[in-house]
C-alpha cells in the first residue's frame, strides 16, 4: 500500500491529472474513513493545481457518496440479511412473550412509594424540596434510584396522590387503583379506599388480596357483614392465605363471638405457627370462651 501511495503521488506531480481508477478509490475510502479520504486528499494532490484539485475532490466525494448509498440499499436487498434480521426479532418476540401473561408485582411499592415518608409527607414546594435532598442522599431496600424517587415525589406534590394522574388517564388501570386503595387505607381516608377497591373488584374480581384489602376498610367503617362476606370470597379464591383468617378472627372479637374468633385463629396460626403474638391471644381468647 505505501509503494502504491508513493507512485501515485509521483504521478500526480508530473502529470498533474486524476490517476487513481474510481474502484480503487470507493476501496480505499470504505477502510480508511474520513481520515484516510482527508490524507490522500493532501498526499496524491498537493500538487495539483487548484481547480484540479476541486475536480478531483468533487469526484471523489460524489464517488464516495454512491459507494454509501448502494451499501444502503443493498443491505435491505440481500436475503441473508433479511434473514438473520427476521431470525433475530423472532427469537426477542418468542423469549418475552410469556412476559404477557405475568401479573403486576407489588412487592417494593409500599417501601419505595407509598408509606416513604420522603413522599408521603410532600404538602408544598418547601416540603418537596426537602424531600428530594432526602432522595438523593439515601438508599432504600439496597437500591438507589433517586431519579425515579424523584418523579413520583413530583406526582404527589402536583396531584396530591400519587395515583390520581395516571387514573385521571387511565381511570381501568387495576395497578393505579389497588395502589391508591391501599394508600387510602394506610392514610386512614376509607371511604375513598372503598371506592377504588370496589372499582378493581368490579373489573378484576378474581384478585383474593383486593378482597381480603376491602374486608379491613370495611371493618374499619364498622361494616363488618360486609367485611365477612369479602373475606368469605377471598376464602373461595385462595383458602392458603392466612390474612383471611386472622381478619376474621378479629371481626369476631369485635362482635363478641369469641368462639369464633378463636377457632379462626386456631386456623391462621396452622398456617403461621411462628406468630408468637397471635399464639398469646390465641390463650386469651380460649379463657374468654
Amino acid at each position: 500500500m505505501a509503494n502504491f501511495i508513493i507512485a501515485e503521488k509521483f504521478n500526480a506531480i508530473v502529470k498533474n491529472l486524476f490517476v487513481i481508477p474510481f474502484k480503487w478509490t470507493e476501496t480505499i475510502f470504505l477502510y480508511l474513513g474520513s481520515f484516510g479520504k482527508r490524507k490522500l486528499s493532501s498526499d496524491l494532490y498537493s500538487a495539483e493545481s487548484p481547480n484540479s484539485y476541486l475536480k478531483t475532490q468533487n469526484l471523489v466525494k460524489s464517488q464516495f457518496n454512491k459507494a454509501n448509498s448502494a451499501n444502503r440499499v443493498s443491505f435491505w436487498k440481500n436475503k441473508w440479511n433479511l434473514f438473520l434480521l427476521s431470525a433475530v426479532l423472532a427469537t426477542s418476540f418468542m423469549v418475552y412473550l410469556p412476559c404477557l401473561q405475568y401479573g403486576f408485582v407489588n412487592w417494593d411499592d409500599p417501601v419505595n412509594i407509598y408509606r416513604n415518608p420522603d413522599i408521603t409527607n410532600i404538602s408544598d414546594w418547601g416540603s418537596f424540596f426537602i424531600s428530594v435532598k432526602n432522595v438523593f442522599s439515601t438508599h432504600i431496600c439496597g437500591n438507589y434510584n433517586p431519579l425515579t424517587i424523584t418523579t413520583f415525589a413530583f406526582e404527589k406534590l402536583i396531584y396530591g396522590t400519587l395515583w390520581s394522574h395516571e387514573l385521571e388517564y387511565h381511570p381501568d388501570n387495576l395497578f393505579a387503583l389497588y395502589n391508591r386503595g391501599e394508600y387510602y387505607k394506610v392514610e386512614g381516608r376509607y371511604k375513598e379506599a372503598l371506592y377504588d377497591f370496589n372499582k378493581y373488584i368490579a373489573l378484576h374480581p378474581v384478585d383474593h388480596h383486593v378482597f381480603v384489602e376491602r374486608s379491613v376498610t370495611y371493618a374499619q367503617l364498622h361494616m363488618y357483614d360486609n367485611a365477612l362476606q369479602d373475606l368469605g370470597e377471598a376464602e373461595k379464591l385462595d383458602s392458603s392465605h392466612s390474612d383471611i383468617y386472622k381478619n376474621r378472627s378479629v371481626i369476631h372479637a369485635r362482635l363478641g363471638n369469641y368462639d369464633k374468633s378463636h377457632w379462626e385463629l386456631e386456623k391462621y396460626l396452622r398456617l403461621k405457627p411462628d406468630d408468637i403474638e397471635m399464639w398469646s391471644i390465641l390463650a386469651t381468647l380460649k379463657g374468654l370462651k
